[in-house]
């Protein structure tokens, strides 16, 4: 499967096993796995462990965005006590509020 002494020949060097030669850096990366257009730069053998970070990172920081709009959603229902409220419609009916008609009252 792997020919020792391949040489890069774009970098004409020989390359060490699972090495590619990525053509937005420009360089040869060792254990290539992709160019990453979010850090600018290819994840390789030195930096899994900052991607990853950062992967891990950016799902916390949207969970506790999901969790701190939820949770800003629910005061908005509890201080203006729309579980209770009624709404009336174009032809005059009377509706009992429910989780639907408050996410319709709230984004409008």
């Amino acid at each position: 499967m792997y020919e020792a002494k391949v040489e890069c020949r774009t970098c004409k060097f020989d390359k060490p096993a699972r090495s590619k030669h990525c053509s937005m850096c420009d360089m040869c990366v060792e254990k290539f796995d992709h160019h990453c257009v979010w850090v600018n730069q290819c994840i390789g053998l030195r930096n899994y462990k900052y991607f990853l970070t950062f992967l891990f990172l950016h799902a916390w920081l949207c969970t506790y965005g999901f969790l701190a709009g939820v949770a800003i959603v629910c005061g908005i229902v509890e201080k203006e006590r729309l579980w209770t409220a009624s709404f009336t419609t174009a032809d005059g009916r009377l509706i009992k509020a429910d989780w639907w008609i408050i996410l319709q009252y709230i984004t409008q």
